[in-house]
């Protein structure tokens, strides 16, 4: 029997074999460890290529290379040592059972994007990659939580103790020093010192410059001034005239119809002769930064590569829709299914969140729990709040340790001009009296999970004009009481379960379940904040096993085992909230 390690790895040798068979048939010859042949790429005589077999061949594709030193100019997809980009190693599929496919199609791609280089046909990749070209790969980075779709003014740079920021970096751009300081906040972390720089909106995009070159003072002012707006060249000139060197800019650059990007350029004071020549006649330390650029011109600038925590570049990798972010949420209750609830909201971009609880975090609530041991003895509220902080500081979180009739007293506002009041108290006697206090006024959902992990319900009524809200899935029963009409197990069942006497009893589900329930509320909730869907619905999910002895209800029948079901007819004509009794 084969090893586990030849199993993956043993079509390699047999597959390279084949691949050099195929490179030498086509007429290209080994040399060291590359394969040299030449292709028509439209040049007036043939191009040679350098085609490598990396060792992970034929899981990964070849290496194609073309010396940029024969190429009339810089061409897009082409890096600075002529490898030329031949594929995304995103979603990439390769064929291990055609290894001579995989190289004639890795050479051919790189011809046809050479061809297309050459008469100026992919010219307009330069800006689609544009940060692959510049600034260079090396230098300096900052982090930045500016959004470049901001118009052209005054912002900050603020340093903060080294290496403590996210990826190692020790500065960071954003609005003003409040918001920065709201973000580290979140993290822990602190600014030591704050700088003023500039953001420069530019309304039409320019090439980058050659790999490795930076930009003289003379030619990004060239630029700029061809690129911006007057506005922006004046507000520019008004913020290089009051301050000194250095000075940092964020150029925002438009790079397609919907997106912009962020580049970083510092001009540093001007050294040498040069230094001399632009401070001569000056008094030491006087001189405005916009006299000292401009008259060294000839000075080089330094790039900065920005690596960018705004909340609109984060999103945009969820396909989130940038609405949601002006979005405000309120979450009743932070246990197993509230923590939950406001993690997926916060990750899909809804930018406030107030959440409301008395209660502490317990021992007993870890394995359920969004947040973990370190946070016992802790009011869930505040252990919720810094979790989200780390993970997420673009966001705004509020944390009301109070119930929430006494969070309706003193913070009334929250609860009102919130988008959506959202219940996880696990307590429906509760929801159900506060669900009825909000009715007409403010959109609501209900989430919760049965006991023993049987199903999870989330109940959103986001039109709070129409019907369909809490109280239509209860029913009174002559010998039950309240009958809950959306439940899959049946009425009258005590399934709790009890550590310590009554004071230990809780509702056994796990927190895969919780979280099922969670996710369950918070994709109808963004459905409903982003205009998706608007509608009232109760959404239910069951599980796929029955634990032995319980009984089923009479909706179980519409629910299949390891289904979702949508309703939006739940509604009763008699309910006395919503309805017509």
């Amino acid at each position: 029997m084969t090893t586990l390690l030849e199993a993956l790895v043993g079509h390699r040798a047999p597959a390279g074999q084949l691949a050099r068979a195929y490179l030498a048939a086509r007429g290209f010859t080994e040399s060291d460890d590359c394969w040299v042949g030449e292709v028509d790429v439209g040049l007036d005589e043939p191009a040679e290529l350098r085609v490598s077999l990396p060792v992970g061949f034929p899981d990964d594709l070849p290496q194609v290379r073309i010396d940029p030193a024969r190429l009339p100019r810089r061409l897009p997809h082409v890096e600075s040592d002529g490898k030329v980009c031949i594929a995304s190693s995103t979603n990439l599929l390769l064929d291990v059972g055609n290894p001579e496919g995989i190289v004639e199609q890795a050479i051919d791609r790189a011809c046809e994007i050479l061809s297309k280089g050459l008469t100026g046909a992919n010219a307009g990749d330069f800006l689609v990659e544009y940060l692959a070209y510049w600034p260079p790969a090396g230098g300096s980075r900052a982090l930045s939580i500016v959004s470049p779709l901001d118009q052209s003014r005054r912002i900050s740079l603020l340093t903060c103790p080294r290496a403590a920021l996210p990826s190692g970096r020790s500065e960071l751009f954003a609005n003003d020093v409040t918001e920065a300081g709201d973000w580290l906040g979140r993290l822990g972390l602190s600014s030591v010192s704050n700088e003023p720089a500039f953001l420069v909106s530019l309304d039409t995009p320019f090439d980058p410059p050659e790999f490795g070159r930076e930009l003289t003072f003379g030619e990004l002012l060239a630029l700029i001034r061809a690129n911006a707006s007057e506005s922006a060249r004046e507000k520019m000139r008004e913020f290089l005239e009051s301050t000194r060197l250095p000075v940092r800019l964020l150029l925002s650059m438009p790079v397609s119809p919907e997106e912009r990007t962020l580049v970083g350029v510092q001009f540093g004071p001007p050294s040498g002769n040069r230094g001399k020549a632009a401070r001569a006649g000056m008094r030491p330390g006087r001189a405005s930064a916009r006299l000292l650029i401009e008259r060294a011109s000839l000075e080089r600038t330094s790039s900065i590569r920005i690596e960018r925590f705004d909340s609109a570049f984060l999103l945009g990798r969820t396909g989130a829709k940038s609405l949601s972010l002006e979005r405000h949420a309120t979450v009743v209750g932070c246990g197993a299914v509230g923590s939950s609830l406001a993690f997926h909201l916060a990750a899909a971009g809804v930018g406030h969140l107030t959440l409301i609880d008395s209660e502490t975090f317990e021992n007993s609530n870890i394995h359920r729990h969004f947040v973990g041991a370190a946070a016992v003895g802790l009011k869930k509220v505040e252990a919720v709040k810094a979790e989200l902080g780390r993970r997420f500081p673009g966001q705004r979180v509020e944390a009301i340790g109070e119930d929430f009739i006494t969070a309706a007293k003193t913070r009334e506002d929250a609860i009102l001009n919130s988008d959506v009041v959202v219940f996880a108290t696990g307590n429906h006697t509760f929801e159900r009296l506060a669900s009825k206090a909000l009715s007409n006024r403010v959109p609501t959902a209900s989430c919760w999970v049965e006991p023993l992990g049987v199903a999870g319900h989330a109940l959103l009524r986001g039109d709070p004009h129409a019907p369909g809200c809490l109280d239509c899935i209860y029913e009174p029963d002559d010998e039950l009481g309240l009958v809950n009409l959306a439940a899959i197990v049946a009425p009258g069942q005590d399934l709790d379960v009890q550590f310590a006497g009554c004071s230990g009893a809780f509702t056994p589900f796990s927190e895969l379940n919780s979280d099922k329930a969670a996710l369950g509320a918070a994709t109808a909730i963004v459905e409903h904040l982003t205009g998706a869907d608007t509608s009232n619905r109760l959404v239910t999910w069951r599980g796929l096993k029955l634990p032995e002895g319980v009984r089923l209800s009479q909706r179980s029948r519409r629910v299949e085992q390891g289904a979702v079901r949508v309703e939006r007819n739940f509604f009763r004509r008699s309910c006395k909230v919503c309805g017509l009794g």
